[in-house]
């Protein structure tokens, strides 16, 4: 695989001023299983060297498309099923993965939440999963939040 030395930190230092990284996990290690998700799961030493382990996926298939909250409900990206496929259509377990959220200032409380999301006022965000090694978004999901 490539070094990820300078470009990868850029990518990393690019994805936090732009959007909140709530949590950093692997994809589902069983197909249609929940993800394993936490805070501060990779280093850079750790990312590069997973990395270089990890086979090359294809494409995800990420559930769900979309996530509806009411005020003062939580939801954490351990909630996410994110299946990994390689060229060969084959699934692919435990992909190194970031959950990354954006424009949720306003509706969401994601202090001191070691990856959990609390709905605080009536709005909209957008979670992004994307795969830790190449450096893209894999997918885009649409949360709203609505009164209680």
């Amino acid at each position: 695989m490539k070094n990820f030395g300078f470009g990868f930190l850029l990518f990393l230092t690019s994805i936090q001023i732009f959007a909140e990284v709530l949590a950093e996990g692997k994809s589902s290690n069983i197909q249609g299983a929940f993800i394993e998700a936490g805070w501060r799961l990779y280093s850079v030493e750790t990312s590069k060297a997973i990395c270089e382990e990890t086979r090359k996926p294809k494409y995800f298939e990420v559930e769900p498309a979309g996530l509806r909250l009411n005020i003062g409900e939580v939801w954490h990206p351990n909630k996410l099923v994110v299946n990994a496929f390689g060229p060969d259509n084959q699934f692919i377990p435990s992909v190194p993965l970031t959950v990354s959220i954006t424009d949720s200032s306003d509706a969401t409380d994601t202090t001191g939440s070691e990856g959990f999301v609390k709905a605080i006022r009536e709005g909209s965000l957008t979670i992004i999963v994307s795969w830790l090694c190449g450096m893209q978004p894999v997918k885009e999901i649409n949360m709203v939040i609505s009164g209680e």
